[in-house]
């Protein structure tokens, strides 16, 4: 994950990608010692490492169980490469392959539509330079990776759900580029007290799904624009209202107050497996959480934890992992923690 100081930054990097997008089926294609390989209608011959979310998507394509592909990976290339060109012979449905600065990054449906991270960010922008109160906007997380991108702001709005315990209204605008996820824009609370940040269920998606692209080895950028200006249109019109219409973080307060009065009834030490069986924790993460817990219950001065205490340990847990990816997973769960009745019941 690259950890941006700020949106200009995040921008910036986004600006120097180099990306091309090519339409053939896989059996127009071979793999050798970790390059997949193919020509253009122009007979001239392209190259591309294959970065790791290349070698993903070919085990998907290929159907190669993942386990066993890094194993042929590591102690027999050769062979590795023998099966994946033997399957690949045998595929003749067209699909898109996606490059960024000189490496195979994915392979997908030949109907995948791009909505790139850029546009998604000047989108946002746009929004954000508006806003009469633009200046009170605060970018807590920008980050990058190769599997997603995520814009975490907040804006100047902000609620008490006991005293003392301030939590702010923001968003978070996600996007995958290579088939991982729809593009996203969440309401988010951010506990201040804490900065525990957690996933609302305010959201609006748009997946990647679009009409077959005309029958051209090399995509244009111009046919790509065509595609996604009205999902760009409609995640503008979502930011927009986000900003301008707070229903949606009352909502949620009201959410969190009325979890600080449900008690938990099972002991303390329970609560991370029964978790497990929902999301599955590592070690590591049970630990932490059951420190969480106790970190919620001393915050607020509490004797017995709530269902509010559960929700906010798993995402005080979030802010303690490595992973950015696995950090969004666990803020999200945090939220469904709150909001989702069946989920609490298998908890507690």
């Amino acid at each position: 994950m690259k950890y941006q100081t700020s949106f200009e930054a995040l921008f910036g990097v986004l600006a120097a990608q180099k990306k091309a997008d090519f339409l053939m089926a896989p059996k127009q294609t071979k793999v050798e010692e970790g390059k997949m390989t193919f020509s253009l209608p122009n007979n001239e011959a392209n190259v591309f490492p294959i970065l790791d979310t290349g070698h993903e998507a070919i085990s998907r394509v290929t159907g190669i169980p993942m386990r066993y592909y890094r194993r042929m990976q590591e102690s027999e290339p050769e062979l590795l490469d023998q099966n994946i060109n033997t399957w690949f012979a045998a595929d003749g449905e067209r699909k898109m392959i996606r490059v960024l600065d000189g490496g195979m990054r994915a392979i997908l449906s030949d109907r995948y539509q791009r909505i790139d991270n850029i546009d998604i960010a000047q989108s946002a922008l746009a929004v954000f330079d508006k806003l009469p109160n633009k200046s009170g906007l605060e970018f807590i997380d920008c980050g990058l990776s190769p599997n997603y991108m995520r814009i975490k702001v907040l804006f100047p709005l902000s609620l008490d759900v006991a005293v003392g315990d301030t939590v702010k209204a923001g968003i978070v605008i996600s996007n995958s580029e290579i088939g991982k996820g729809a593009a996203k824009v969440e309401g988010f609370t951010y506990r201040l007290v804490c900065s525990n940040g957690m996933l609302a269920a305010t959201r609006k998606r748009k997946y990647h799904i679009g009409q077959r692209y005309e029958d051209n080895a090399l995509l244009s950028d111009n046919t790509r624009r065509m595609g996604d200006m009205t999902t760009i249109a409609e995640l503008h019109d979502t930011i927009r209202g986000m900003l301008t219409d707070p229903t949606w973080f009352q909502n949620e307060v009201d959410l969190m107050r009325n979890a600080k009065k449900e008690p938990v009834v099972r002991a303390i030490e329970e609560l991370p497996q029964r978790m497990n069986s929902l999301l599955a924790f590592s070690d590591d993460e049970i630990s932490k959480m059951l420190v969480g817990i106790g970190q919620q219950m001393s915050t607020v001065s509490e004797e017995t934890p709530t269902r509010y205490d559960v929700a906010n340990a798993v995402t005080w847990t979030a802010q303690r992992v490595a992973d950015y990816d696995r950090r969004i997973e666990l803020e999200d769960f945090g939220g469904q923690i709150l909001r989702n009745k069946g989920i609490w019941r298998k908890i507690q």
